[in-house]
Parts: C-alpha cells; structure tokens; sequence
C-alpha cells in the first residue's frame, strides 16, 4: 500500500479520535500533545505494545497511566509492525520525524525532573557606622556596608572591616542555613598618638664645637640630641678659637629640628668688647628663629672667658651670642675669677640686639684681700676695743 492509498485510513483515525475525545470528560486531550504523522525516534523504555481497538488514544493513556512515560507513538495497524496497532511509550522527548503511519504524543508541559540540593548556605548582613567601610570575608573582598543578604556556607567565618581613619574591626561569625545573622558594627576612631619627645640635629662650621642643651653636656658636632620633652630648651655651642652661641627652641613631638650655623673666630689679640662679631655674621635656619617677642643678647667681657648667668641660668662664658631672648627686661651676672662679679638689668626688644659688655679691670680685687680677711679683721678691731673698755 502506498502513501497515497493511505490517506482515507488515515482521516478516518483522526475523525474517530475527534469523536473519542468528546465522548466523555476523561480524555488523554487534558493531558497530552497529539502530533499526526509523526514518530519520535528513540527513548523506547516498552515497545510494540498491541493496540486492539487501534485507538491511539489508548496508547496516550497508557503513557499517562506510568509517571516513567515523556512521550509515546501509535503505529496504525496494517503498517509495517503487522496487522495490530502498536504502541511504543518513551522516557525522553525524542526529536520529531515525519512519518505517514504514525501518531505521537506528548505530556503537555513537561519539563524534566529537577534534582532537589538541600540549601546549605546562610545569608549575613552587615551595617556600619559610619557607613562605608570596606567589608571582606575569610579575606575575601565582599563590597562596603550596607551589605545585606550574603551567601555564605553553613560554619565559622572572619569578617574584617577597614575604613580610613577608623580603628579595624575584625570577629569571627558562625553562619546557619536556619538563622539570619545580622552584624551591626560601630566603628572606633583611631586615636593619633603624638610622641612626647622630639630631637635637635646640631652642625656647625667648622665642626667639634661643644654643644650643651639646658646646661648638659650633650657631645660635639655634628651631633643629633634625642629624647629632648616637647617644649622649649637653651642651645649652647662653643669651640676654643670661637664665639659662643646660645640660642633658644622649641620642640614639638615627634620632631627632628635641625640647627646649624658657622662659627666666628675670635680675633688673635684681645681687642676689648667690639671685637665680637655681630650676631648677622652667623647662619641660623629661620625655623629655629622667632621674628615676633624676641631679640639677641651680645654678651662680652674683658678680660673674655666670664661666666653668664642669664636670669638664673647658667648659659656659658663670654664672648657669647644669645639669641631668642624673650623681650622684656632680663638679669645678667658676669663672674670671673679674681675679679668682683657684675650684675646688670639689661632690656631686651623684639628683633634687636642689645649689647651686655663689662670691663673686670675696673673693679679689680685688691692682691691678697678678700672679704674673709675683711671680716677677721673686723672682729680684730672688736675685741680690741673690748678690752680697752675693760682697762
């Protein structure tokens, strides 16, 4: 039998299953896709099962009836399977093929099973104040809070927030599958700490001058002096051959304050008070100099060589230079050995030098008589006169 001789069968199989499907509610229709003159190759879990009534709905329903069955095709009788109808039911949707004998079906929507995965992970969220920071997760980079709604395993887990100028913020965090957790963080400010002392880096020109800071011998230069509390110190240079220097400077924590200046000879010969150099003959970094309330002290001697006391403190000896003097007035005491000390109130102006000079020679001690010798001789002369009174 050829195709064509088989066209009215094959009318006559779809008017009857028309007729079948309004015969009653229950209908392989509901449930399934019809496709006429198709086969689905492959996917044959049963084949070849005999179709008395050459009905294929039948087979539709028997492919409906087994959850296993996708798909099933009806082989009309008289085909090439012999004089019976057969039916073939499927566990996979093969791809269409054309085929005159042949009728197949479908499950209407079906979509292959899904395998169900336990859901093993929880979710954490993250808020910060102030907001921002930088979040990351077993070192792993997870965005800025707000973070909400992170997948994260079932377990322990190290969060770690970082955010400038803030302290870092790191925990350990336990995740559930069950539980939500939330992570409010209030982050603490980072406290800058400043140090408590600073430092004095000393050069001079020519170098092995001795340097002194508030009276202490600190070594020669060059030298750096550590460890100096933040605040106000008195600098003393001298070198034998030089002018000496006093300076005041002020420390700040932290800080490495560099002075330096050149040293100014003195001259070969003693040629009295002006022989000091001005104090614009030395070098002195602007940084270590106050240009508002202060001004310099030339303090010099003759014969040279005197120790200075300036308000109390002992500063060196003269010839000396004393810069950073606060304005205003100011003791000075000159002592040197044999000769009678001299103290003088001396005014300071903000940005100018005031001279200190003494000339020892005029209130030369007498050789050999001292205010000891003054006093014995006194009580000599008391006792004498007592007894003359008693005579």
């Amino acid at each position: 039998m050829n195709r064509r001789d088989m066209y009215p069968i094959i009318i006559l199989i779809i008017s009857a299953i028309g007729f079948l499907s309004l015969a009653g509610p229950a209908s392989a229709y509901d449930f399934m896709q019809i496709y006429a003159t198709t086969d689905l190759l492959g996917g044959d879990y049963q084949s070849e099962i005999p179709i008395a009534s050459a009905n294929p709905e039948e087979c539709a329903l028997m492919c409906l009836a087994d959850t296993r069955c996708k798909a099933a095709t009806f082989m009309i009788p008289n085909g090439r399977y012999g004089p019976v109808a057969k039916c073939w039911l499927k566990n996979s949707v093969p791809a269409k093929s054309y085929d005159a004998q042949t009728t197949s079906w479908i499950k209407i929507d079906y979509t292959p099973p899904v395998a169900h995965v336990e859901e093993t992970r929880g979710t954490l969220s993250i808020t910060s104040s102030p907001s921002g920071a930088t979040v990351s997760v077993d070192g792993m980079a997870q965005g800025s809070t707000p973070l909400s709604g992170l997948k994260l395993s079932e377990g322990t887990h190290t969060v770690l927030l970082l955010m400038a100028g803030c302290e870092d913020y790191s925990r350990e965090v336990t995740i559930s599958r069950t539980t939500p957790v939330e992570l409010q963080v209030t982050l603490s400010v980072k406290v800058m700490s400043t140090p408590s002392t600073g430092s004095i880096q000393v050069t001079t020109n020519p170098a092995g001058a001795a340097v002194s800071v508030d009276g202490t011998k600190k070594g020669t230069t060059p030298v750096t002096v550590t460890d100096l509390s933040a605040g106000q110190h008195t600098v003393s240079i001298t070198k034998d051959g030089y002018a000496g220097y006093t300076t005041k400077v002020t420390i700040n924590g932290g800080e490495i304050l560099p002075l330096s200046l050149n040293l100014v000879p003195l001259p070969a010969t003693t040629a009295g008070p002006s022989a000091l150099p001005t104090p614009e003959d030395t070098t002195i970094p602007e940084t270590t100099v106050s240009s508002s309330g202060f001004g310099t002290l030339n303090i010099q001697s003759d014969p040279q060589g005197a120790s200075i006391m300036l308000d109390g403190e002992a500063i060196g000896k003269t010839p000396t230079v004393v810069r950073n003097v606060e304005a205003g007035e100011h003791t000075v005491v000159l002592s040197l050995s044999g000769y009678n000390a001299s103290t003088q109130q001396v005014d300071v102006y903000a940005g100018m030098t005031t001279g200190v000079n003494h000339d020892f020679g005029k209130g030369k001690k007498t050789p050999g008589f001292d205010a000891a010798l003054a006093a014995m001789a006194a009580a000599l002369l008391c006792l004498i006169a007592i007894r003359r009174g008693k005579a």
